[in-house]
């Protein structure tokens, strides 16, 4: 149970920081001509945010 409980978490989080970060215009500071960097970065920095909420809201699981 807790093991599909903390993939949940995680996938969530994954969700929330993607969609958090799809706000922002990476347009304006990247190179356009190449969007699929851009889109691989958006992508890192949405799996190294959700790692870390992860952590914190699984603390909550298991206490």
């Amino acid at each position: 149970m807790y093991r599909i409980i903390s993939v949940a978490v995680y996938i969530l989080s994954f969700a929330a920081s993607f969609y958090g970060l799809s706000s922002i215009q990476f347009e304006k500071f990247c190179n356009v001509r190449k969007p699929a960097q851009v889109q691989t970065l958006l992508l890192c920095l949405s799996l190294a945010l959700a790692y870390p909420i992860a952590q914190f809201l699984m603390l909550f699981v298991v206490s």
